[in-house]
C-alpha cells in the first residue's frame, strides 16, 4: 500500500515586495475578487486557506488620520479568486499593503489535489 504524503502549502509575497495585488493579464481573468473589512491579516490568510478558489489574498490597512489616537487603522482583505501577477503596486493611502500567492506542492493556486492513478495490479502468479 502505498502512502499519501501531506500536501505542502506556503505563501509567496508578489513581487517580494508590500503592494497591491494586480489581476494577470491574459487567460480571460474574469474571475471574482471578495472584499472583506474590518478582520486582521491572520483572519484574512485564514479565509484564503480554506476556500480552494482562492489563489491570492491582499491585505491593507489604511491610514487613520482624521482618527483618534487609540483607534484603529480600517482594513481591508480582498480575495482573488483568479490568477495574479508576480508583482506588487503601491497603494495610495495604504499605511501597509500585502499580496500573497498560494503555493501548493510547487504549484500556485488551489488547495485541492488531484486524485492519483490507482496502483498495478499485482503480477499473476506463475502457472
Amino acid at each position: 500500500v502505498g502512502s499519501q504524503f501531506p500536501m505542502l502549502l506556503t505563501w509567496s509575497l508578489s513581487g517580494g515586495r508590500q503592494g497591491g495585488c494586480v489581476r494577470k493579464k491574459g487567460s480571460n481573468n474574469r474571475a471574482r475578487a471578495n472584499k472583506i473589512w474590518g478582520i486582521d491579516e491572520l483572519q484574512c490568510r485564514q479565509l484564503c486557506l480554506i476556500d480552494d478558489a482562492c489563489q491570492a489574498y491582499e491585505f491593507v490597512a489604511y491610514s487613520s488620520r482624521n482618527q483618534g489616537p487609540r483607534s484603529a487603522a480600517p482594513t481591508r482583505c480582498t480575495l482573488h479568486m483568479g490568477p495574479v501577477a508576480q508583482h506588487a503596486v503601491p497603494l495610495p493611502g495604504s499605511q501597509y499593503a500585502s499580496c500573497y500567492t498560494k503555493q501548493v506542492s510547487g504549484r500556485q493556486g488551489s488547495t485541492r489535489r488531484r486524485p492519483s492513478a490507482p496502483p498495478p495490479p499485482p503480477p499473476s502468479p506463475p502457472s
